[in-house]
């Protein structure tokens, strides 16, 4: 059974600002977490986010950066939807940028 993700608008608005690659990817890791989200995802730490909330990322190199994306979102009770919250992004610098 495929779980349905369900994007709250703050999380579609995450996404669309993701640079072009990085959403298409993002979309193919949650088709992931449809299948299986807790095999992909950890418990949120408390330092990173609301309770009872599950983390999922990915990393990806493109243009030489090393780009983290990570998605936040809960499993609703009716244990057939999880609810992405947000999907946060870090473009991490080459050695060679100041």
């Amino acid at each position: 059974m495929n779980w349905n993700a369900v994007y709250a608008e703050s999380a579609a608005a995450d996404l669309l600002r993701l640079p072009v690659p990085l959403q298409s990817m993002t979309l193919d890791h949650v088709d992931k977490l449809s299948e299986s989200p807790s095999t992909h995802a950890r418990v949120c730490p408390a330092n990173m986010g609301p309770p009872n909330h599950m983390l999922s990322e990915f990393s990806h190199v493109l243009d030489g950066r090393l780009h983290l994306v990570r998605i936040l979102f809960r499993f609703d009770s009716n244990e057939q939807d999880f609810h992405i919250k947000g999907i946060g992004h870090v473009a991490y610098k080459r050695a060679d940028e100041a």
